[in-house]
């Protein structure tokens, strides 16, 4: 049997949202290397959206649950210089909820090599335009 399913209207709900958390940063800047290590452990507040129902005359009623909990973030990033190369890492772990990840991998330039590979407009040849 073949059915639609519609999205729900957009959602306003206002919440007061706290955080206070406390963190610890480690840092190694070395000639070929550098290593930055940061933990943050909290409790925040916050709300999740657990129902929606639709009754019979078509009203649509949404239910949120208001809930405190601890959580703990890790993010370390690491640089190799001579290359500017840095790989990441991020994660955050709350209870009674699945862990999320983050990884990065990324590449420094530097943009003064790139500026000598332009010339202005003004600056060609007519066969080179």
């Amino acid at each position: 049997m073949y059915g639609s399913t519609r999205l729900p209207p957009s959602i306003e709900y206002q919440k007061a949202v706290s955080n206070v958390n406390l963190g610890f940063m480690w840092i190694l800047n070395a000639k070929d290397v550098n290593i930055k290590a940061h933990l943050t452990t909290g409790l925040s507040s916050y709300s999740n959206l657990i129902s929606i129902r639709q009754s019979k005359s078509g009203s649509i009623n949404y239910q949120f649950k208001s809930e405190k909990d601890i959580y703990l973030q890790l993010r370390l990033f690491a640089t190799y210089m001579p290359a500017g190369i840095s790989f990441g890492m991020e994660s955050f772990y709350r209870r009674h909820s699945i862990p999320s990840f983050n990884f990065t991998l990324s590449k420094a330039f530097d943009i003064r090599g790139f500026t000598k590979n332009f010339t202005p407009v003004s600056g060609l040849s007519m066969s080179q335009r």
